[in-house]
């Protein structure tokens, strides 16, 4: 099977390496949806709890697939 969209990716994607995340759900999903520390994003509890941030703002925090492509 050919699979021309994964060699592509495979050949000019970006590789991570290492992800630090805290091990609560909403905070690592904040990392790892806009690579930046869940801290600056606003996420440091279960978005379920009260008080907690419930969304990201995607002006502020873009997700990485809504970031622009080179």
């Amino acid at each position: 099977m050919r699979t021309p969209n994964l060699d592509a990716l495979a050949k000019d994607g970006m590789r991570f390496g290492n992800c630090f995340a805290t091990p609560v759900c909403s905070p690592a999903r904040s990392e790892v949806m806009t690579g930046k520390y869940n801290f600056r994003t606003g996420f440091r509890d279960m978005a379920s709890r009260k008080g907690a941030v419930s969304s990201l703002d995607p002006k502020a925090h873009p997700t990485i697939p809504q970031l622009p492509q080179p």
